[in-house]
């Protein structure tokens, strides 16, 4: 064979043709279009326009598969305008279809349904069933994407009916496939599982990819809507798996986001923050930053919800970024929301009014009125939290109006508890119990027994500002029950916190030191030591109640040294105030008593600068009245922080120096929170 031969045989379109097609399912996509434009190349100088008109439909077919929907329609339309003029009705009805997917999937329904409509004339005049089914599948994706049941339902069974004359598996797969997920829109789960699982178990023998990977997700939908999590956890991953075989990005990102979804409704925020996690290494590319900023704000949720706000303010932070950058309000609204959401809960009141402003002006401009409702929400729940009563009302009541007019229940029921609580704070306790009663009634109705277990303990406040203790304590334990039930740990602790006072209240310290005790327990295992603290000081008041004077002073010795660790002021001050107390009953005769402090650092002395490391404090504590030149430790750590000298006194960790204290006296505040510290966060 000669070398022209040679090079001929090499450069043959028909092989180019074919390798194209291999290198295209095999999801290699640049190099069948490198391949395939070859091969178009050499039919244009041949001048063979049938050659031309199957290449450009391959092409076509790459760009569908790489979600380039206009390049995709582009070639579609050059080889149908082939086969029109050359008379080809067979394959003119099959570039029909093929610029109906690429409208379809484009979104241009309307072109799609025109297109496939003509197709599918043309393959019944010709008799030719499996084109028919195949278009009367695309037709039914069209009417359940307009959510057109009925109509979705006639086209599948009878594309269904078609390919089962026909014998044609695929064809029965994809009907079935298509009639499932039409019981998954009407909630007809059972029917919905059997038809996707033979679709499902028919792709499978086939060793259809696209097909598979499909039908698990459509069953891992199923089930997460039965609540069978551990079905649609199988499915999801089975789905995740095929799509990263197949190089399907968007797959497997919808797979990841389900899989979230699940892990969020078991309350398994390690995991969906893994799978969140995932998704942003999916999302790498320039023109996946939208999908990445929706990821980051979910991480940011997730942060906030395990009360990692600086993590939740670094995502929300980052996902606005993004959408500032792309021009996109809607989205950076969102991540406003997120970060008015991430001050409110760091008690930065000012700061989450400012992004939840920002926020609702957004929404107010772009005429959302479910985002307005949720920027309303939420600075009715800032401005109640500062006491603000007045603005709180006034916002919770805009967010109530529209969350009512667009049929939002669980947000609807969110804001009444925002504004029973408003009420509690303005004394208005009628108004309050009824709002939070309208607020339980909406709860019950949605099976939320999280949020039942809040307007419970809200309504337990109610009876408490009125002293009506015993049926605070029937409503605490009701909560109690709820939270107990649900594996709530967090919260379980601070209703357990509440009993513990109400039982010390009615006297009953027995009951109060053990469910304290228990409070305590959970916050060990939690580490919390910011919620330890005050539990500790509360045991050290029982303590003293019942006499065990020694056990009191290790109490607020330990709530002293988390004081100290984390720098939380009340809580220093109300173990200084009751230590010298307590010591005085243990030891009336004493005038001065040393007590060691361990404390892990950092911490600042007015004689010895910062400490960095471990070290004991040695407080001296005055049990007689008398003049001296004692430090007050409590002013002296606060004015060394302000004034951010450092190492003074270059004391290093092995330092154990020994402060004189007067323990601070401080007056009888009224209770910064005069409502229920309780709160919701509505959906977004």
């Amino acid at each position: 064979m000669s070398s022209s031969s040679d090079d001929l045989e090499r450069r043959s379109p028909q092989l180019l043709q074919e390798l194209g097609t291999l290198y295209r399912n095999q999801n290699d996509f640049s190099k069948a279009f490198k391949v395939l434009t070859e091969a178009l190349d050499i039919h244009t100088q041949l001048g063979n326009e049938m050659g031309k008109a199957e290449v450009l439909f391959g092409i076509g077919s790459i760009h569908l598969r790489c979600s380039k929907w206009d390049l995709a329609a582009q070639h579609y339309q050059q080889a149908l305008h082939i086969w029109s003029e050359q008379g080809m009705t067979g394959d003119r009805a099959y570039g029909l279809y093929g610029l109906g997917d690429a409208h379809r999937f484009g979104g241009a329904l309307d072109k799609a349904v025109s297109h496939y409509s003509e197709a599918l004339e043309i393959y019944t005049e010709a008799g030719h069933g499996a084109g028919r089914a195949s278009v009367l599948c695309a037709l039914g994706e069209v009417g359940r994407w307009r959510n057109e049941l009925e109509s979705a339902v006639q086209q599948y069974s009878e594309a269904l009916a078609i390919s089962t004359d026909l014998g044609s598996k695929e064809g029965r797969a994809n009907a079935l496939y298509g009639l499932g997920n039409v019981d998954r829109a009407r909630n007809q789960l059972d029917q919905a599982i059997l038809r996707l699982s033979e679709a499902l178990d028919i792709y499978t023998e086939l060793e259809e990819m696209e097909g598979k990977t499909n039908a698990s997700y459509s069953l891992g939908e199923s089930h997460r809507m039965r609540n069978e999590f551990d079905q649609a956890l199988l499915h999801y991953s089975k789905d995740i798996e095929l799509s990263a075989e197949s190089g399907s990005q968007k797959c497997q990102a919808s797979a990841l986001y389900s899989l979230a979804d699940v892990h969020r409704a078991r309350n398994e925020l390690d995991q969906e923050m893994y799978r969140l996690s995932e998704l942003l290494g999916v999302f790498t590319e320039p023109g996946d930053k939208a999908d990445r900023a929706k990821a980051l704000n979910r991480l940011g949720k997730i942060h906030r919800l395990r009360n990692e706000f600086n993590l939740a303010l670094s995502r929300h932070s980052e996902a606005l970024a993004i959408y500032v950058e792309s021009g996109d309000k809607g989205g950076g609204a969102s991540s406003l929301i997120g970060l008015g959401e991430s001050h409110r809960l760091c008690q930065n009141f000012d700061q989450a009014i400012v992004r939840f402003s920002e926020a609702l002006n957004i929404y107010t401009e772009l005429g959302d009125n479910s985002g307005l409702a949720n920027a309303s929400f939420g600075l009715g729940e800032s401005y109640r939290l500062r006491s603000e009563y007045d603005p709180a009302f006034l916002q919770y009541s805009k967010a109530l109006e529209i969350f009512t007019n667009l049929g939002s229940k669980r947000s609807r029921a969110a804001t009444l508890h925002g504004l029973a609580s408003v009420h509690c704070g303005r004394n208005e306790l009628d108004i309050a119990i009824t709002q939070y009663s309208e607020a339980l009634d909406i709860l019950i109705e949605l099976g939320d027994k999280a949020g039942q277990a809040k307007v419970i303990y809200g309504i337990s406040y109610v009876h408490r500002l009125r002293n009506e203790l015993d049926k605070a304590l029937l409503l605490l334990s009701e909560a109690l029950d709820i939270h107990t039930e649900l594996g709530s740990k967090e919260d379980r602790c601070v209703v357990l916190d509440d009993l513990a006072e109400v039982h010390h209240l009615l006297g009953e310290n027995c009951d109060a030191l053990r469910l304290y005790s228990e409070a305590l327990s959970i916050f060990n295992e939690l580490g919390d030591q910011a919620s330890r603290g005050p539990i500790l000081a509360a045991l050290a008041k029982i303590n003293q109640f019942q006499g065990d004077y020694d056990q009191a002073v290790a109490n607020y010795t330990q709530a002293l040294q988390i004081s100290l660790e984390i720098g939380d002021n009340d809580l220093r001050v109300d173990a200084l105030q009751g230590l010298p107390e307590v010591l005085r009953l243990a030891h009336p005769n004493a005038q001065k008593i040393t007590v060691p402090v361990e404390v892990a650092g950092p911490l600042r002395c007015s004689r010895h600068g910062e400490i960095s490391g471990p070290c004991v404090v040695r407080m001296q504590i005055r049990l007689t009245d008398g003049e001296g030149d004692n430090d007050d430790f409590c002013q002296c750590v606060a004015n060394r922080a302000q004034s951010g000298e450092s190492n003074a006194a270059g004391i290093d960790s092995a330092t154990k120096p020994t402060w004189d204290v007067t323990p601070p006296h401080r007056e009888p505040t009224p209770e910064q929170e005069a409502t229920p510290s309780t709160s919701f966060e509505v959906a977004q």
